[in-house]
């Protein structure tokens, strides 16, 4: 055929359909490959990444990185287990001259942030400072607030507020300038916690309700459940408890449909919480009775002892002295069996001491409850705290 009578733009079409004929292959045999690894012993798998081809995949790492955040909450050892895996391909892949520079960030942010959350913070800051120098040669943008984003709730974890806050505005603006309202609020929910955790509650309900008035509940549900969480919590402490019931009774469905077993035992507490600020002190102790047999159920001792020390406040107002007793012994030997430090268990019991006095007001018992809750809380935040 003369060149007069061949298509100009033959050729570069058939170019492109042949590479994304080859592309898509290489996902499917990546896919297969994540299939097998994934049926394999957890001690075979690094061998089985770092000796398989197909590993090197952008859509292999992507995946291990997946099912990293998709265990972040249910199983956080597997979770570690998994971004090491995503880790370790990237860093194969980038050996062998693949171009794997936004996989390398996000998977060292995964696997720093999958640290995080099993308390391994040394570990976690090694990962972090790993991810942050590959994220300088990210070619997307959402790579590095990503990063930015994972690694803020690192430094809020680590206490370095300023630091998380830093972080968080810089990734809210790559997200604002690339006109994603999803990744807006995910980043103002992140702020709100800040604000929370540094006793800023006005800030935190502003954020709160701007952040759950942006995302997608569809893209993350439970995203959606843990901003909820988060906001009913703020209105509680901030004595707006009907607007906390309100809010959780909005959003009942969705505990039920997405939540976990914990979820809403936690729903349960904060539905007692805000009845017991109310004055419904009929309907915070049923409540806070079925939260209690639930974190039981769960094994969930800390939160267990969060409970009682609510049923102990309002057994103190109603004088209901056998009852205080039986609450405040139950904590102290919840105390002793769990490891709390010597002065969490002083303060448990001198709570039991003054139940068996029968005397104490309803405000010194109220003192006593906040000295016990002060060592058991931060316990019960590093078991059910929302993984981001």
């Amino acid at each position: 055929m003369s060149d007069h009578g061949r298509n100009p733009h033959a050729e570069p079409a058939l170019d492109l359909a042949r590479r994304l004929e080859e592309r898509d292959e290489r996902t499917r045999r990546a896919h297969a490959a994540a299939a097998e690894a994934t049926g394999l012993p957890p001690a075979e798998r690094p061998g089985f990444v770092l000796a398989h081809p197909d590993c090197l995949e952008p859509a292999f790492i992507e995946l291990m990185i997946a099912i990293a955040r998709e265990r972040r909450g249910p199983a956080p050892e597997e979770s570690v287990a998994y971004a090491h895996l995503a880790a370790a391909a990237a860093e194969a892949a980038h050996a062998a001259g693949r171009d794997v520079d936004d996989a390398r960030a996000l998977a060292f942010a995964e696997l720093g942030n999958a640290h995080r959350i099993c308390g391994d913070l040394r570990r976690a800051g090694i990962a972090f400072g790993l991810a942050r120098e590959r994220a300088r040669f990210a070619a997307d943008p959402l790579v590095r607030a990503e990063v930015d984003s994972l690694e803020a709730s690192y430094l809020d974890y680590c206490n370095e507020f300023a630091a998380a806050e830093r972080l968080l505005r810089r990734a809210e603006r790559i997200e604002r300038r690339l006109g994603t309202p999803h990744g807006v609020g995910r980043l103002f929910l992140k702020r709100g916690s800040l604000a929370q955790g540094r006793g800023d509650l006005a800030a935190a309900i502003f954020l709160y309700r701007s952040g759950l008035d942006l995302i997608d509940p569809g893209e993350e549900p439970r995203l959606a459940l843990v901003g909820v969480h988060n906001l009913a919590s703020c209105f509680i402490d901030a004595g707006e408890h009907d607007a906390a019931l309100s809010l959780l009774r909005r959003h009942r469905s969705r505990y039920e449909s997405i939540g976990t077993a914990a979820d809403r035992a936690t729903m349960g507490w904060l539905e007692g919480r805000a009845a017991r600020t109310a004055g419904l002190l009929e309907l915070a102790e049923a409540t806070f009775e079925e939260a209690r047999d639930q974190f039981v159920s769960l094994g969930r001792p800390y939160e267990t002892g969060l409970v009682l020390l609510e049923l102990a406040e309002i057994y103190a107002v109603e004088r209901r002295w056998p009852e205080l007793e039986n609450v405040a012994a139950a904590t102290l030997a919840l105390c002793h069996a769990n490891g709390i430090e010597s002065e969490g268990v002083a303060a448990a019991m001198l709570l039991c001491a003054a139940a068996q006095r029968r005397q104490e007001t309803a405000e010194g018992i109220a003192t006593l409850v906040a000295a016990v809750r002060d060592h058991l809380a931060p316990q019960a935040t590093q078991t059910s705290h929302p993984n981001s």
